[in-house]
């Protein structure tokens, strides 16, 4: 081995693990992240355990992962996978995640899945400039005004939150698809300018007016639950 190498191999060890890494030993049964990494490592096919030797193996493997399918696995914090900058799509639904905050990081994000858990803040989900499928469905969100930024979607999902106001989605011009099922929208008069969408799911809101969606009708735009309407109060 030459005096290059040695110093060269000497620099890496004396470094240690990443910071990645690190965690993700120092990580414990009780902690918010533990569901996390096991889910992180069946999601590659690896035996979790939080050793040093594992935690490494799982950091190599996940460099070179793209998609990250999570779902149903009890994940209440996200953060050892914020770090990923090679994924492309995120699936995280049926969890028990409550905050995004540092989702930012995630820039190559194509396709995002975080449907059915407790979200209630979405505002770190505009700097995701690549994002073109984003599904919210379940959750706790009542204001989309973060959304409103983010022309490049095509498809959405904000079925089954707390809608009442969708003002201003007119901007989100590339949406083919499209559900606000089970909200408590009045109104479908700002959808009106979107021109390249097909499907619209409005199923039980509170559009009332036999007429008031005619005019997706006659444009070819695929109605879903235009009779499926809740026009009185909903039941406690």
């Amino acid at each position: 081995m030459s005096l290059v190498t040695s110093l060269v191999f000497l620099a890496a060890a004396a470094q240690g693990p990443s910071a990645w890494v690190a965690s993700c030993q120092k990580t414990e049964p009780a902690a918010a992240s533990w569901n996390t990494y096991r889910a992180l490592a069946a999601a590659v096919d690896l035996e979790w355990k939080n050793d040093l030797e594992r935690c490494r193996q799982l950091e190599s493997a996940l460099k070179k992962a793209q998609i990250i399918d999570l779902r149903n696995e009890s994940v209440q914090d996200l953060t050892p996978v914020y770090a990923l900058e090679g994924v492309t799509q995120l699936l995280a639904s049926g969890n028990q995640i409550k905050t995004i905050a540092g989702i930012e990081e995630m820039k190559n994000l194509e396709i995002l899945d975080l449907g059915n858990n407790a979200i209630a803040d979405i505002s770190a989900i505009p700097a995701l400039k690549k994002l073109n499928q984003l599904r919210l469905a379940k959750n706790e969100i009542r204001d989309i005004k973060p959304l409103l930024t983010m022309t490049q979607l095509e498809k959405l999902s904000l079925a089954y939150n707390k809608l009442r106001d969708i003002e201003g989605m007119a901007s989100l011009q590339k949406l083919n698809y499209l559900s606000i099922a089970s909200n408590e929208i009045k109104s479908a008069d700002a959808l009106k300018p979107l021109k390249n969408l097909q499907v619209l799911n409005l199923s039980f809101n509170l559009v009332c007016s036999p007429k008031a969606l005619d005019g997706f009708v006659n444009k070819g735009i695929k109605i879903i639950g235009r009779d499926n309407q809740n026009c009185k109060d909903r039941p406690s």
